[in-house]
């Protein structure tokens, strides 16, 4: 049983160490690229070898050196969702068997995480999001543009209305200057 657990525990190891810039905001990668082989903390309280780096153990008190695994509580995870918006979630959901990331890539590298689900649990919806999206979108624009041309005409009739009520009022005071001098006769 031993065997068992520790090989599972390697294959998750493996897997999430595989790629180092899993879970790295865009702007972020440089950083986890570093030149001299030794990544720095994000809050410059520590500095440890690059290979360190999505290892699934938490070095770094912020959590910066495990962006693609749930080792540090503090971390973020990014999922770049390609088709669709890109999101952050909280690092304790990666690896949980739940598909946060519309990509699937929170799950993607914990195969073994849990023997009962299917490796392919976690199905690339990032398409199918982006065109349900699209149709609410374009339904929502549609009802902007009924509102804007309403509002549109309101605002018009509101001006047309004013220069009447000017008008009315000129022809009132010529009116009433033409009584009073009549008034004094």
């Amino acid at each position: 049983m031993r065997r068992c657990c520790l090989f599972a525990a390697g294959l998750l190891l493996a897997s999430a160490s595989a790629n180092p810039l899993r879970g790295v905001l865009p702007e972020a990668r440089a950083a986890y690229l570093p030149g001299d082989g030794q990544f720095r903390c994000a809050d410059g309280d520590g500095v440890l070898p690059a290979a360190r780096i999505n290892d699934d153990y938490c070095d770094c008190r912020d959590g910066s050196d495990e962006p693609g695994t749930s080792a540090c509580s503090a971390g973020r995870y990014y999922c770049v969702n390609e088709g669709h918006f890109p999101i952050s979630i909280f690092a304790s959901r990666v690896g949980d068997g739940i598909c946060d990331c519309c990509d699937g890539s929170d799950e993607a590298a914990y195969p073994a995480a849990n023997p009962l689900l299917d490796s392919t649990i976690c199905t690339n919806t990032c398409t199918a999001l982006a065109a349900r999206d699209l149709v609410h979108f374009e339904s929502e624009t549609v009802s902007m543009r009924a509102a804007l041309a309403q509002r549109y005409a309101s605002v018009k009739s509101a001006a047309d209305q004013v220069v009447q009520e000017r008008d009315e009022l000129a022809r009132l005071e010529v009116e009433v200057a033409g009584l009073g001098g009549s008034l004094g006769a």
